[in-house]
């Protein structure tokens, strides 16, 4: 089933957290719409590595692909740079911070914190995977991802712009009770 996902004008939509084909998705399969503008990945749009609740100072994940549906608080995910030892760099200090959405279908959430000051910027580039490239941490109140009626292994997608373009990541969330 194909869904469009609402998003804020400057940002992209996605269909089911995947590209969307270059034909308009047939309207008895897509999920009701409220009055809204949206677009779709584009197709030169660049995947990207994301890390769900990245362990700092640490080069691996702590395995935490599970969120809660009761979860209160924030949920930390990392946009992982790319050095140019590893092909295509790509900077996160390029980053458009105020374009970054995560969540899925149609529940996207905004970063909990404003990157307008370079301080806070600062703050948040950490070298996650220890691959040389900084990586930018991004928080989000897990109240405002839609976990409620959620069970299952979910895709959670982190989209954005970039001096570079469009990017997108997406990962697998066990939700759990």
């Amino acid at each position: 089933m194909l869904r469009m996902m609402l998003v804020p004008v400057a940002m992209l939509a996605l269909v089911g957290c995947e590209r969307a084909s270059p034909a308009a998705p047939d309207a008895s399969a897509a999920a009701p719409m409220e009055p809204g503008l949206f677009a779709t990945i584009p197709d030169d749009a660049r995947e990207l590595t994301i890390d769900f609740k990245p362990a700092l100072g640490s080069d691996e994940s702590l395995g935490f692909d599970v969120l809660s549906r009761k979860k209160k608080g924030t949920v930390t995910v990392a946009l992982l740079g790319v050095p140019e030892s590893e092909g295509e760099p790509f900077d996160v200090t390029t980053v458009a911070t105020s374009t970054i959405l995560f969540g899925r279908g149609d529940v996207f959430a905004s970063p909990k914190h404003d990157f307008s000051g370079d301080d806070v910027l600062i703050e948040h580039l950490v070298d996650v995977d220890g691959n040389g490239a900084l990586d930018l941490l991004f928080h989000f109140a897990a109240t405002e991802l839609g976990l409620g009626g959620l069970s299952g292994t979910v895709e959670f997608c982190l989209v954005g712009d970039a001096t570079s373009g469009a990017f997108y990541g997406c990962v697998d969330v066990k939700i759990a009770g």
